[in-house]
């Protein structure tokens, strides 16, 4: 489709014809007559002893498929690797969490932190699933989006958005899922996520399908947001799609990201009518290999799944004093709080934030919701509140945004990868 007919179709898809359903539902609908067929094939299927419950089986499928094609028509191809409890309790029937993953040498790390644990230990089949798969000419590389981030912007279309692309590979492991555990594929209602480039396709996913798609965690993707314009490329903006998705949806972040502007992710938070659930990871870089995540993705499956509560922390609000800072927030957590903490941290790399060190205070309860911690000497920079519970036998994490105190000037990081700001190339 021509790039001004896609522009004229969704300027009338805006119309309030399907005011209740997202436009980039219909442009996929529209699509779909250009992916290859889906014919998953199973290479290995075997029950083993799982690593990190050597009391529970589990079974092991290895099945492949191709989700379309990308340039000079090549077939995008997923080698995924399902981890299931040999006997899925009758409650857990097509409650499924799906994994987007980092292939190659992170392929074991992502198998036995996220795949295993899941499976073994909360009972939900779960799909280690490499998002971007790989094309013929690079077999065990990962495909790069760049081939679509350098076409002409004159040829671009919403169907060349790495945000939809990336959005399909979900789309159809959810098929994949269905076809191996021999349920009908309506039938599958998935926790969905992944990190980075990974996280926003997450997320247009849900609005694409939002009656299978029961949860989102949207992962290490701190781009600062802007309101929709009313052009085609709306259809996956995360914000003009929010009111589509009917989803809990949590964003997982680190305080160190790089590549992105410190505090993005609160001005994001502040546009939306629903705010998600936010958990920050204190002292921890752009990646997706930290055990807190590996908590924080299991505490998220079991809310959408089966219903565990999940803390919420309102009205974080700070006081200084002549002798140090007074650190208040109110929360609401049905669950064993386990602690509350008052994160900070000194900014010495203004304006890009880059390598702050978080420092914790312990925070405690007043009356009612109130909780309050205090920390004396010079006020700090940035703070954010941490509350940690076990609720269901499910450890989990949950924050505020991080504040800026002080208003110090923050721009975008330039990448440097999982660096130091003092590394620099020889």
């Amino acid at each position: 489709m021509r790039p001004q007919v896609l522009a004229a179709a969704f300027l009338l898809m805006l119309s309030g014809a399907l005011a209740e359903e997202a436009p980039i539902r219909r442009i996929w609908e529209d699509f779909q007559s250009q992916l290859p067929p889906l014919t998953p094939r199973i290479t290995r299927d075997e029950v083993v002893t799982s690593d990190v419950a050597p009391r529970v089986r589990l079974r092991r499928v290895h099945v492949t498929f191709v989700s379309q094609y990308v340039e000079n028509g090549s077939p995008l191809t997923h080698h995924a690797v399902i981890f299931a409890p040999e006997r899925i309790a009758p409650e857990n029937r097509g409650k499924v969490v799906i994994v987007g993953s980092i292939a190659g040498p992170f392929q074991k790390s992502f198998e036995i932190n996220y795949g295993q644990p899941m499976a073994a230990l909360l009972g939900y089949p779960t799909m280690i699933l490499p998002n971007p798969g790989e094309t013929p000419d690079r077999p065990d590389r990962e495909w790069s989006i760049r081939y679509l981030l350098d076409l002409p912007r004159e040829q671009r279309r919403v169907t060349d958005h790495y945000f939809f692309r990336l959005a399909i590979p979900y789309l159809r492991a959810m098929d994949v899922f269905a076809d191996v555990l021999k349920l009908p594929r309506g039938d599958i209602r998935a926790v969905v996520g992944g990190h980075s480039k990974r996280a926003p396709s997450a997320y247009t996913a849900a609005a694409i399908d939002p009656a299978r798609v029961a949860g989102v965690v949207f992962m290490g993707m701190e781009g600062r947001w802007s309101r929709p314009t009313g052009g085609p490329f709306d259809a996956v903006s995360p914000l003009f799609n929010s009111r589509f998705v009917k989803c809990p949806t949590l964003y997982l972040g680190a305080t160190n990201e790089d590549g992105y502007t410190m505090f993005n992710v609160t001005h994001n938070q502040s546009l939306l009518e629903q705010p998600w659930t936010v958990s920050m990871v204190p002292n921890y870089r752009h990646a997706a290999e930290s055990p807190q995540q590996f908590l924080i993705w299991r505490m998220w499956a079991a809310h959408c799944l089966s219903g565990r509560p999940v803390a919420r922390v309102w009205d974080a609000t700070h006081e200084e004093t002549p002798e140090g800072t007074h650190f208040r927030a109110r929360i609401v957590d049905p669950n064993v709080i386990v602690q509350v903490r008052a994160w900070y941290a000194y900014c010495d790399d203004v304006p890009l934030w880059r390598d702050l060190v978080w420092y914790p205070v312990l925070m405690h309860p007043k009356e009612g919701d109130l909780w309050e911690g205090y920390e004396r000497g010079r006020t700090p920079d940035a703070w954010m509140v941490e509350v940690e519970d076990v609720g269901g036998g499910v450890h989990g994490y949950v924050t505020s945004c991080p504040q800026n105190i002080t208003g110090k000037e923050a721009r975008e990081r330039t990448s440097r990868g999982s660096r130091s700001r003092h590394w620099e190339e020889k």
